[in-house]
């Protein structure tokens, strides 16, 4: 499935699940929409406005996807 652009709500996980750490600042993205703008490896960057972007476990990511 491709990724790239793709709508996705923000959302909270697990930084040991995730193999990325979680930053608190992220809470003000949670139910949010941005969009995935890239995959780097088993993570995703998802950018919310033009100063505010954020990695998310591509494996965790899916369910959150909006009109998937």
């Amino acid at each position: 499935m491709e990724l790239i652009g793709k709508k996705v709500m923000g959302f909270k996980f697990r930084t040991k699940e995730a193999g990325i750490k979680y930053n608190f600042a992220m809470n003000n993205k949670i139910n949010e929409i941005g969009e995935i703008e890239k995959i780097d490896g088993k993570f995703c960057l998802v950018k919310f406005n033009e100063f505010d972007s954020w990695y998310y476990p591509i494996d965790k990511i899916k369910k959150h996807l909006l009109n998937a």
